[in-house]
């Protein structure tokens, strides 16, 4: 198994819509793109805190979207992006 390189994630993200709601940048090749040589910068979306009562802040039905955790402490956090990668790709 191999990182893949940007311009492998650009086809398959962009191209094979792997990934959704990907903002897209002037350039794909720029430092301000979401895509970069083995990784894409996904942007938080809702964060969920265990625990929490549905209503309370944090809970099922009332997401936060912003958090600080100390130490120990753990969220639930869901991506602006909806990824669809091919079963071969990790």
């Amino acid at each position: 198994m191999r990182l893949l390189t940007d311009d492998e994630l650009l086809e398959v993200a962009c191209e094979g819509g792997a990934v959704e709601s990907l903002p897209e940048p002037s350039n794909w090749y720029s430092a301000e793109s979401p895509i970069q040589p083995s990784s894409i910068d996904l942007h938080v979306g809702e964060i969920f805190i265990p625990g929490k009562s549905p209503a309370a802040p944090g809970g099922h039905d009332n997401p936060k979207d912003q958090v600080s955790l100390r130490t120990g402490e753990t969220a639930v956090v869901t991506t602006l992006e909806t990824l669809h990668f091919p079963g071969h790709i990790c």
